[in-house]
């Protein structure tokens, strides 16, 4: 999956879709982006007792996208593919699962090359979605990462506590596969939201496969 996805809604229509009320809106004056990149803050869907909403129910918060790294790597870690392997087994526990909404996504196209080699994103959508929802976990995380300062022009590195998130990845459906063969993101249809955020991890884990090609769309 490219790093790169749309969040082009406002926080009602949020609300509306994930059946939040007001009082689980944490967002603050949350603006649409059109571009969210990796080691961003983004709204993100909690539930239970990591939401820590009235009756334990749903929450929108905002989390960093990318999960430390680890050792003898630098990035950030946005997306989850192999499941089996330790780095990610502890967070995927209904505690730790949660919901990435988004409006599109994007992959490199191998066809839309410049004269200087630079390759465009093609960007892809749920067929007639307002919002859709990734499939992702987070995790809690104390260290360092780029925080804006002071007014400062760059970003500086932060010591903090923090949420982070990251988004499981599949292998694609034909749509996708034609410009990304590798992978896409886990795109859970509405009524897979409640197994997501709630259902024992036997039972979640049959949902991370590829939402079928003809539910979705080509958007740019």
């Amino acid at each position: 999956m490219c790093n790169a996805y749309r969040l082009t809604t406002d926080q009602e229509a949020m609300r509306r879709l994930f059946r939040l009320p007001p009082a689980a809106d944490r967002l603050g004056n949350f603006r649409p982006a059109d571009g969210v990149w990796p080691d961003q803050d983004a709204p993100v869907v909690l539930g239970g007792e990591a939401g820590g909403g009235a009756g334990g129910g749903r929450t929108l918060e905002l989390l960093r996208w990318g999960f430390p790294p680890p050792p003898g790597a630098r990035q950030p870690v946005t997306n989850a593919r192999n499941l089996e392997s330790g780095f990610w087994r502890p967070w995927l526990t209904a505690a730790h699962r949660c919901l990435v909404p988004f409006t599109g996504f994007a992959e490199p196209h191998p066809a839309r090359r410049d004269e200087r080699g630079r390759v465009a994103n093609a960007w892809f959508a749920v067929r007639g979605a307002e919002v859709s929802a990734f499939a992702g976990v987070w995790r809690p995380w104390r260290g360092e990462r780029l925080q804006a300062v002071d007014g400062k022009p760059r970003r500086q590195r932060v010591a903090g506590d923090w949420r982070l998130f990251a988004i499981l990845t599949t292998a694609p459906n034909p749509l996708v596969a034609a410009v990304h063969p590798k992978a896409m993101p886990v795109i859970l249809p509405p009524e897979a939201w409640d197994a997501w955020l709630t259902a024992p991890w036997e039972e979640a884990r049959r949902l991370v496969r590829a939402l079928p090609a003809e539910e979705m769309e080509m958007a740019g």
